[in-house]
């Protein structure tokens, strides 16, 4: 099958469920890829964790970040979410290293956002240029989301989400601009991931942290649904804010090939849950990979 046939058929899936996607695949061995829209620079929602953490393992290399400190974390005080601290009723202790694993494991908005106040944006953009990483940015803490919720919907997620979705069906200039929030291309995404599997983002002993925690998240209705067999590995990092709907990370074959992955998607239906769409996002994976299996 032809790259072409490829990228038509995966933008007839998104296209039939009402979305635009966006995606880039690349054989780690051959370095021969797959894109569509590879390079549109994209509200990154939690996929922008992995840097955090990666800012916070090379904090911690250096020695300007204790990995085993405690820190005190406050829901009623913390940034909101679905997962993790910010659905408790009482403060909690955890150290550094496991804020690290909520954030990545239920991608945990508090845990993240206590780490990015730790690290700073300085430290997590210095490990991204390091990389050749360029179109990836992560200047701001999740916590962002919502303030610019405030500012738009007066923090009314059902509105602002039909404002984002009704943006999306007519293409007109978004009410909630992409360049408000962290942003990123696909391209740049499946980069980081290249980087991180091949020991080149933090080294051969931070990579692997990396790459431990990430093996951690529980989240398999998107790219992993696509890999069901036993014989295929996928360690990732999912993205969910409003319409946008996303994951990237790594793909093994039981012979060790490996294929970096990111998948993003912008819907244009008004609805928290689309769960043929999070279903896509790893058909559409399998079919990119597939083709570039086919091309050895």
């Amino acid at each position: 099958m032809s790259a072409t046939t490829v990228i038509d058929e995966i933008n007839g899936v998104w296209t039939g469920l009402g979305a635009q996607g966006f995606l880039f695949a690349e054989h780690l061995g051959t370095h021969r890829s797959l894109g569509i829209r590879e390079s549109a620079r994209i509200p990154l929602a939690s996929v922008g964790k992995v840097a955090v953490i990666a800012g916070l393992l090379d904090a911690a290399a250096d020695g300007a970040v204790d990995l085993t400190q405690r820190l005190l974390v406050d829901p009623a005080h913390s940034t909101p979410g679905g997962t993790g601290i910010a659905g408790l009723l009482d403060p909690v202790e955890m150290s550094v290293r496991d804020l690290a694993a909520m954030a990545l494991s239920v991608s945990d908005n508090a845990a993240a956002d206590t780490l990015f106040d730790l690290v700073g944006p300085d430290r997590i953009m210095t490990v991204l240029h390091r990389g050749g990483i360029r179109s990836f940015e992560v200047t701001s803490p999740m916590s962002h989301l919502y303030d610019v919720l405030a500012e738009v919907a007066a923090g009314d997620e059902a509105q602002a989400l039909a404002v984002a979705a009704a943006d999306a069906r007519s293409g007109r200039v978004p009410q909630l601009p992409d360049s408000a929030f962290n942003t990123g291309t696909v391209r740049a995404t499946a980069k980081l991931f290249e980087l991180i599997h091949t020991g080149r983002l933090l080294g051969p002993e931070g990579s692997a942290t990396l790459r431990r925690l990430l093996q951690k998240q529980i989240f398999r209705h998107r790219i992993a649904a696509g890999f069901p067999m036993d014989a295929v590995q996928y360690y990732g990092k999912t993205g969910t804010f409003l319409n946008f709907r996303h994951e990237a990370g790594v793909v093994v074959d039981s012979d060790g090939s490996a294929y970096s992955i990111a998948v993003f998607t912008r819907s244009s239906i008004a609805t928290f849950s689309q769960p043929e769409l999070d279903a896509s996002i790893g058909y559409c994976a399998r079919l990119a990979i597939e083709h570039l299996r086919t091309l050895g």
